[in-house]
């Protein structure tokens, strides 16, 4: 089990930089923050270096790139982040979405 209590699975296929850029601050602006892992499936490796755009932001929090070099689908890329995740919750990040600086924490006490 991995010591981070939630992780953070979002796929991305050939993103939009600003708006991941926007995504990424809003997961980074969580309260709770310290307690988050970032995994991210690449699933538009041949357009997109992920594991680059990561280096070149880099975040409060520990970042995994993950992708075999193919592209999966939604479904596929989702079922693999939800394999390789090791946290006691994850939270599935759409790569559009923007996210309120309490959303994980209030998500965490639900659950």
């Amino acid at each position: 089990m991995n010591e981070k209590k939630i992780t953070v699975a979002l796929s991305v296929w050939r993103p939009e930089e600003r708006w991941l850029a926007e995504q990424v601050a809003s997961i980074a602006a969580q309260e709770n923050r310290e307690d988050i892992e970032l995994l991210c499936w690449n699933d538009s490796p041949e357009d997109f270096d992920a594991a680059g755009w990561f280096r070149a932001h880099p975040q409060p929090f520990s970042v995994r790139v993950l992708g075999d070099g193919q592209t999966h689908g939604v479904t596929a890329a989702f079922a693999a982040l939800t394999e390789a995740a090791g946290s006691t919750y994850i939270a599935y990040c759409d790569q559009d979405d923007l996210w309120h600086p309490q959303k994980l924490s209030r998500m965490a006490v639900y659950l």
